[in-house]
């Protein structure tokens, strides 16, 4: 069996809540045990086999060139600049969004325990250059993400479909044996929001901001 050997780690984010460390930098760059947050999300990828990453970028897209450059432990690393991004959850009515605006929609999986909220006729409003992201808990949120895609065809609906497992609760590994099993044409996402929510003065077990 082949296995999944490029991982897209989102980059783009504003870190709003990490002012003012990210004044100057994109949230993912914060230094977290004196060097970038998102290496650690490397580290981990390249635990369970990854060989090439994909990052998106947006705010102060210039700083990923200047602490991470583009490649990471001999993997190549791909940027993807959005001069203009909208991440937004599925249960947002997006219609009135302008069409020059790339949206990475979020649809919610049932262990979220927001899968009611979910506004389905978003998917008629998505382009082929926005992304669907799926953040998969356990197996019932995978069949869940999987019968989404297929039942409309989001794939072909959209530039990526994004499979992100929870992090500490869905090993990466097992997502991406699910996802070749099935042979879905989705991306394998990393997600950030193991210390994402991490303010100035406030600690996680294990890492500490600066």
């Amino acid at each position: 069996m082949s296995r999944v050997r490029t991982a897209f780690v989102p980059g783009a984010g504003l870190g709003k809540r990490l002012r003012p460390l990210t004044a100057e930098r994109p949230k993912p760059l914060v230094p977290v045990r004196n060097r970038p947050l998102i290496t650690h999300v490397f580290d981990a990828l390249i635990e369970v086999g990854i060989e090439r990453f994909v990052v998106n970028t947006h705010h102060r897209a210039e700083a990923y060139g200047a602490l991470v450059g583009n490649e990471y432990r001999g993997r190549e690393i791909a940027y993807i600049h959005e001069p203009v991004l909208l991440e937004t959850g599925g249960q947002v009515d997006i219609s009135r969004v302008p069409g020059a605006v790339v949206k990475v929609m979020d649809v919610k999986c049932p262990g979220s325990g927001e899968a009611d909220k979910n506004e389905w006729a978003n998917i008629d409003r998505l382009g082929s250059r926005d992304q669907v992201k799926f953040v998969i808990k356990d197996r019932a949120d995978y069949e869940y993400a999987r019968d989404t895609l297929s039942r409309h065809a989001l794939d072909r609906r959209c530039a990526a479909v994004l499979f992100s497992p929870v992090h500490g609760v869905m090993h990466p590994r097992e997502l991406s044996e699910w996802i070749l099993e099935d042979k879905l044409p989705v991306r394998l996402g990393q997600g950030l929001d193991c210390v994402g929510d991490v303010g100035a003065g406030v600690q996680v077990p294990g890492f500490r901001v600066g």
